[in-house]
């Protein structure tokens, strides 16, 4: 299959430069079950600012929406990096064989950018538990039980909206 393909190995980081759809969201828990490390990128940024993102970590994959596909295909500056389309690697995610447990949360990470507000962007790395306690302290203030929704109303590239969908978890 092409997340196979991709000859990610456990660790290996994965840039997402997409939008909260329910693909982009089963594709970030198939990198957490492979571990590889998805890298959050705002989706409303340019390319060259990107780019840069993809130097300052090292990162050779990206994966982008079908929709995003031409701002990154048709640039020149992206010719050493493997541009993969969300769409066309979606459907082997869902046909691959997938034992069913949660991903290890010591060894699970993930690499969000601060907003930046202060001086540029940097980049933090989180790990699967530590989102997951802080969504545990959420429910202990919020509780979430069966049959509640919870609005996804940020990105998924912002630390918050990563936040919404753990909480749900």
């Amino acid at each position: 299959p092409k997340l196979k393909a991709l000859k990610l190995k456990k660790n290996n980081k994965l840039a997402l430069f997409l939008p909260n759809t329910l693909e982009n969201i089963i594709l970030i828990m198939a990198l957490f079950r492979v571990g590889i490390i998805p890298v959050f990128l705002n989706s409303h940024e340019p390319p060259l600012q990107i780019l840069d993102k993809l130097k300052q970590l090292k990162v050779k994959h990206l994966c982008i929406s079908a929709k995003n596909s031409n701002k990154f295909l048709n640039n020149s500056v992206f010719k050493f990096i493997k541009l993969i389309i969300l769409e066309e690697l979606f459907s082997d995610i869902l046909n691959e064989d997938h034992e069913l447990s949660f991903p290890d949360p010591q060894n699970n990470k993930t690499i969000f950018f601060t907003s930046g507000s202060t001086r540029q962007a940097k980049a933090v790395l989180h790990t699967l538990e530590n989102h997951y306690f802080s969504a545990l302290g959420s429910n202990e203030n919020i509780p979430l039980k069966t049959g509640d929704i919870w609005f996804l109303s940020l990105p998924l590239y912002h630390v918050g909206g990563f936040a919404i969908l753990m909480r749900s978890l």
